[in-house]
This record gives structure tokens, sequence and C-alpha cells, in this order.
């Protein structure tokens, strides 16, 4: 389920209302609760959770726009709720350091150690692969300022990649072809529009998305983590361009399901 479109920053207006006003946060319904990111739609998103079982949190990165639902998720204010978060430790910090560097006084009134539910930090690094339990994850270095991960998911046959706040143009593309390789669906980066490229700041565009479908013989590709700027009317000349394209290619909008 999209929870969270948006990048930068959440949005307001009803301009962006029929694609979503809310920062990156995908929910993954598998055998475990897992969402991938922790921007402002895991607030609402984390409704999706209806029992008191563990919930985990893939976080790519810790850039704002990714993190920030944290910080008023009800599912971290659940003393009862076991949570984990996945995540790179960078300059010499820690995961939770890293995190508690921002979710704590003065910056803000409760600090994450704080917060009743049971928090548990899990380090990954790019390239390394783990299990929660029969959920099979494959992370890979993305191009992006301050690190990032791609993650790929595997549960019983489905493989679902997630491809955001990565810069396609300036990568090894012959890796990540051969990384998302045969994926029914992969979540692909929309930050830069086709006539909008900004070189350097870690984004890529549904072209982009498209030429890499079809590299990789993805089945589905999702455009997602849009522009800040970019309104519902910006969005809807561009979803119906790439559909012109390639059917097979989405733009996400916040209560999106799709099945697979």
């Amino acid at each position: 389920m999209v929870c969270g479109t948006r990048g930068s920053f959440p949005q307001c207006s009803d301009h962006y209302k029929r694609y979503g006003r809310n920062t990156s946060c995908y929910y993954v319904d598998c055998s475990i609760h897992l969402f991938l990111d922790a921007g402002t739609g895991i607030i609402e998103g984390g409704k999706q959770v209806k029992d008191n079982k563990d919930v985990h949190i893939l976080l790519s990165h810790l850039h704002l726009d990714h993190i920030l639902g944290l910080l008023e998720c009800d599912l971290l204010k659940d003393e009862k709720r076991t949570i984990h978060i996945y995540g790179e430790a960078r300059k010499k910090e820690s995961l939770k350091q890293e995190l508690e560097n921002l979710i704590s006084p003065p910056f803000w009134p409760l600090a994450l150690s704080a917060f009743p539910a049971k928090i548990i930090f899990h380090e990954i690094e790019a390239g390394q692969c783990f299990s929660i339990g029969s959920l099979h994850i494959k992370t890979k270095r993305a191009i992006h300022p301050d690190q990032s991960v791609l993650f790929l998911l595997e549960e019983n046959g489905q493989i679902v990649g997630y491809c955001s706040d990565h810069e396609i143009r300036a990568d090894k593309k012959e890796e990540t072809v051969s990384f998302f390789s045969g994926c029914k669906l992969v979540l692909f980066d929309g930050g830069d529009l086709p006539s909008h490229i900004h070189e350097g700041w870690g984004h890529s565009s549904w072209k982009e998305g498209i030429a890499f479908k079809k590299k990789a013989s993805v089945d589905r590709l999702l455009i997602v983590h849009y522009g800040y700027d970019c309104d519902d009317e910006i969005l809807k000349k561009e979803e119906d361009e790439a559909g012109k394209e390639e059917e097979n290619c989405l733009f996400a909008y916040e209560g999106m399901e799709i099945d697979l």
C-alpha cells in the first residue's frame, strides 16, 4: 500500500490531493508487517497494522523526508509493540545515535528512547543480504547524497524492488539491471521530470525508469518520490505521457494498493 509519495517535504495544498501530500512510506503486506521508509506517510499508514505483531521498518537513508513520520507514528507510542528499525550507520555513529540526534530535545520534546514501544535497531550495509522470517532481503548502494540503499524483497517467489532516491543516469546500469532483473514490481524514483533533470541530486525520472524496466524485464513500474513542486496538474500530464510509452508504468498515489 502506498502511504506517502512525496519527496523533500510534505505538501498541504489541495493541488497535491490526487497523487499525495505525505513523504515516502510504503506498506508491504507479506508474512510480516513491513514498511519501506518512515516519512510522514507512516502516520496514517501505520493504521494498517491491526494486531500486536512486531513491525519492521527498512530505512533507505536518513534524509528527513524518509524518517519524519517517526515523530508522530502511533506504532511507536504503543507500549505493547516491538519496532525493528533497519538502516545504515554513518560517520562513526550508530543508527540509534543518528536517529536520536534528531528525535530528542531541543528538536523534539520526546527522545526516541523515551517512546513507549520497544525499539530494536539493526544496522545494515549496502551489499548485505539478510532475512526476516521467510522474507529475504538484498541490498545495493544507491547513488544519492549522504548514502542510500536499494532494496530487493523476495518471498514465495514474488520479487519486489525499491529503487527510490537513486540517480540511475550516473549508475553502472548493468549492475542495477541485474539486481532488479525479473521483479514483479519496482518502485522507481521519479524525483526528476524528463524536462527538468538535476545532475548530482540523486534522483531519476519516469522516462529513465521505462528504459530501465525494459532492460531489467520488470513486469510493472511504479513511479514514486515526486518532487516537492510537482502538483496534480503536472503529474497528470507526466502520467499521460508515460502511459503512451509504457502501459505498465504506473504513478503512485496515496492509498494505492497493488496485488502481485
